[in-house]
């Protein structure tokens, strides 16, 4: 019996110590404890942008917390928030990936719903020139009045 007691509490603390090595290893910025299934919600309370203020205080102006089951970045430094925004605008600017408008938009594929990329930038620019252009604008006139 002492036996068996003894394997579990070795094998626990291995697990232990396992989780913790993990959670070490992650990189990302810094992130206040959450709970398993609401994360970090808890902490935000009534007025979230006091609660987001004394958090950044703690954790610096970028910290990583997890509102429900949605992973958020958070920045709260204007200087950082411009630095981000001209160098990962990419991962912070494009639309999030939807079940739905993936089926809509034959995965993605059209302007409406197409991540922020090359292929949205190409597709911005065909409709600019094509469609938005001011002699098709002109075209429609009569129609739009005919309709109003």
């Amino acid at each position: 019996m002492a036996t068996i007691w003894f394997l579990s509490v070795v094998f626990l603390t291995c697990l232990l110590l396992a989780a913790l090595k993990r959670k070490k290893q992650q990189r990302g910025p810094p992130s206040p404890p959450g709970f398993p299934i609401i994360g970090n919600l808890h902490q935000l309370g009534d007025l979230p942008h006091q609660s987001l203020w004394r958090l950044s205080k703690k954790y610096g102006p970028v910290m990583f917390l997890r509102l429900g089951r949605v992973p958020t970045v958070v920045v709260s430094s204007s200087e950082t928030a411009k630095q981000a925004l001209k160098t990962q605008y990419i991962h912070c600017c494009s639309r999030p990936s939807l079940e739905g408008p993936r089926a809509l938009s034959y995965n993605y594929l059209d302007i409406a719903f197409s991540p922020f990329d090359d292929y949205w930038k190409e597709l911005r620019r065909i409709c600019v020139q094509e469609l938005f252009s001011a002699k098709r604008v002109h075209s429609i006139q009569p129609i739009k009045e005919e309709e109003c």
